[in-house]
């Protein structure tokens, strides 16, 4: 949707394309706490008439021309993110899973710490059973995660202020990042191996420290390394658990 603000349009597109998952992300701006992001595009500008053309058309195929002309034209710096966005959100719904991977992977080459992108990249891989894919993109948006909450605040920023927009944008991710948090810890928990399942629910426990999952991961991290009779690295999980939950 565009809101107007200032005679400038925030571009705020969230799930409506994206079930479930993706939030439509934007450029960070220096002065807020942002990990749901937003764009601002000048109103009355080329772009914004171009977006505005894309809203109105109904007939699919011509709004992914719209989409495509849009990435020609404008497609650097912000525009180029707003641009694979649209895309990624059109191929979502046309559940075309091979062109959401492309367009995300494109956006991560634009933005490496996009949320969008990395959430989509793990729905995908959700889709298509890949585990391997899926814990990768999933260790991706912890990283993600972890970057942000270790943002300091900007200089002359008050830091109970900054803190507060922090938690408010975290809490605002929240569905998505424990929709991922999920399948992360599913697909680990389910691999039957115990030496590999014991590593890839550590690597969980590392992507997502603060996960209400955390504690069970480490735990049974430790009861799959006894399984493999591998007690050293047993104990190094047990004491991770009982760190995190004593």
């Amino acid at each position: 949707s565009l809101v107007e603000n200032g005679g400038r349009r925030e571009v705020i597109m969230r799930h409506s394309w994206i079930p479930a998952l993706a939030l439509w992300l934007a450029w960070a701006v220096p002065a807020h706490a942002q990990l749901i992001k937003n764009i601002s595009v000048q109103a009355g500008t080329p772009e914004d008439k171009a977006l505005n053309e894309i809203s109105a058309a109904t007939d699919p195929a011509k709004k992914l021309e719209l989409m495509e002309q849009f990435l020609a034209d404008y497609g650097k710096g912000n525009m180029a993110i707003l641009a694979y966005q649209q895309l990624i959100g059109y191929f979502v719904a046309q559940k075309d899973f091979d062109k959401v991977a492309e367009y995300a992977n494109k956006l991560l080459e634009v933005d490496p710490d996009n949320f969008t992108a990395s959430v989509n990249l793990v729905r995908v891989a959700h889709e298509k059973n890949d585990s391997a894919k899926l814990i990768e993109a999933a260790e991706r948006l912890g990283g993600i995660v972890a970057r942000f909450k270790a943002q300091p605040p900007p200089e002359g920023a008050d830091p109970t202020a900054w803190a507060n927009k922090q938690a408010a944008a975290l809490e605002e991710a929240r569905p998505d990042i424990s929709y991922v948090e999920t399948l992360m810890f599913n697909a680990a928990y389910n691999t039957a191996e115990p030496v590999a399942k014991a590593g890839l629910l550590e690597r969980f426990a590392a992507a997502f420290p603060d996960s209400s999952y955390t504690a069970t991961a480490l735990n049974v991290a430790a009861f799959s390394y006894q399984q493999a009779q591998d007690f050293t690295k047993m104990e190094e999980a047990a004491k991770k658990a009982l760190a995190r939950d004593p």
